[in-house]
């Protein structure tokens, strides 16, 4: 062999280590006699063997060195053994250690210019890969389990044949069919829509990577269909895009809604009837009390001066009066829907105290409104009347009769979110002890009130229907402060 040569393969020689060097696997050559011819760096960190174990290349010192690591050290000495009697054997399989590694072990002949001259063992350690995929599997087997307990329909469907590829249980109890039946169908095939929407549908969810929540209609297999809420979304399964849909059966919940809607209707029709009939009731009431008062006003001109008892009656008929405008406040409340109109709550304030001059006292009270002109409320005006009405008229009813000057005020600020009016009286007052009942239905603070016992009642449920809120602070034989406020729009 001249020079060349012996350069030349040297050089290959070095090569092939160079290549050895720079795998992830753990490589060790050996010939038929248990001779190791080569190995790399890799190998011996793998296994952690000295490189004094390998100075008398033998093979039985490394195998003699590793045994003590191996959670089946006599499992591996066969397999090392029957391979080595094999000359022609490949082989694939995992050692597990006793510190919880695993290493993948291939091996398979050494062949030079077509000769078997021995056994190359590769090594890869896979110790993480396994962790990681034993975790994968887990977390699987945990989201398998949650989708097989799910009272909810999941399943999956491919994109292009909308062929379902996977399906939980709940899906085959609600339609009838086996999980084996159900892994053969389409989409279609249990929809119960044309499949113009059907794809019309998907072709949306997709194009917009969104999702689609609606109502749905499935065809069971006894031919009866079922209403179920639909949410589809595009997932990622198996390194391709699948449909995930969630589906719930909303049968009950329908017939609840359709009961819900005839108590609606119902409801409404009973409400509707009583408002005429309240409509009815208060007109055929007032219009005989008017004759009477009528009666009785010409029964006073013509009187001798004996007028106690026609006061009387007078008195009875206009708190009758009074009842029955307060049931017709409260029907119209219930019933009409709010609606916001711009309201110069001076002029209104005027036009109430107008109607309230004719109420015992009032002549003897001041009123003092201390608001602009051009000041406006965009609220309910109905319903802010029927407040600010039930208000004034307390204010004067229970006015302080010993008092040099009664007096009720009027004031209005407004703020950033809403308005805050104010009717300030220096009247009877309110005992604490009944200050937080004033607003129940039929409740007087004392034998002194004059009232039904629903004005201020129907005067909270007004505040409450345009979304306000009412205080009040009083005092015995001072006062009371009543604070509406009211959103600003």
């Amino acid at each position: 062999m001249g020079a060349n040569d012996t350069t030349n393969l040297t050089i290959a020689s070095d090569s092939l280590q160079a290549i050895l060097e720079s795998t992830f696997s753990g490589i060790l050559v050996v010939d038929h006699d248990g001779r190791i011819i080569t190995y790399n760096k890799r190998f011996l960190e793998m296994w952690a063997i000295p490189k004094s174990v390998l100075k008398g290349r033998k093979d039985s010192d490394a195998i003699n060195f590793v045994l003590p690591q191996l959670a089946y050290p006599d499992e591996f000495f066969n397999k090392v053994r029957h391979l080595y009697n094999d000359f022609s054997a490949e082989s694939y399989d995992h050692i597990l250690f006793k510190d919880g590694k695993i290493f993948e072990r291939f091996s398979k002949p050494h062949l030079i210019a077509g000769q078997n001259v021995g056994r190359v063992w590769s090594f890869l350690d896979i110790t993480k890969r396994h962790q990681t995929e034993q975790v994968l599997q887990e977390s699987e087997q945990r989201y398998r389990a949650v989708v097989e307990q799910s009272n909810d329909c999941i399943f999956l469907v491919d994109l292009k044949g909308r062929k379902i590829i996977e399906a939980n249980k709940s899906l085959a109890n609600l339609l009838g069919y086996s999980r084996r039946q159900l892994l053969t169908m389409t989409l279609y095939d249990f929809v119960h829509h044309p499949k113009k929407d059907v794809d019309a549908k998907i072709r949306l969810v997709v194009e917009n990577d969104g999702s689609f929540l609606g109502e749905r209609q499935y065809l069971k297999k006894d031919g009866t269909t079922v209403s179920v809420e639909v949410n589809i979304n595009v997932i990622t399964y198996q390194h391709k895009k699948v449909l995930c849909i969630v589906s719930r059966d909303i049968t009950e919940r329908k017939k609840a809604e359709r009961k819900l809607k005839q108590q609606y209707d119902d409801l409404e029709r009973a409400n509707s009837e009583l408002d005429k009939f309240v409509y009815s009731a208060s007109h055929d009431l007032r219009a005989p009390l008017a004759s009477i008062l009528g009666l009785i006003n010409l029964a006073k001109m013509e009187s001798n001066g004996e007028l106690e008892y026609l006061e009387l009656m007078e008195n009875r008929i206009g708190k009758l009066q009074r009842y029955i405008d307060d049931i017709t406040n409260y029907s119209r409340n219930s019933r009409l829907p709010v609606r916001h109109e711009n309201i110069k709550i001076k002029t209104l304030i005027e036009e109430i105290l107008e109607d309230l001059k004719y109420l015992d006292g009032a002549d003897k009270i001041t009123a003092k409104l201390l608001l602009r002109s051009n000041q406006v409320i965009r609220t309910d005006k109905n319903r802010l009347k029927i407040i600010l009405y039930n208000l004034l008229s307390n204010a004067i009813k229970y006015h302080n009769v010993l008092k040099d000057k009664p007096e009720i005020r009027v004031t209005m600020r407004s703020q950033k979110s809403k308005h805050v009016l104010q009717i300030i009286d220096n009247g009877k007052g309110i005992g604490k002890k009944h200050i937080n009942k004033v607003f129940n239905m039929f409740y007087r603070a004392s034998d002194e009130s004059k009232g039904s016992g629903i004005g201020l009642y129907i005067t909270q449920d007004a505040v409450n229907k345009i979304n306000g809120k009412i205080l009040v602070e009083s005092k015995l034989k001072q006062g009371s402060t009543f604070s509406i406020e009211i959103p600003r729009k």
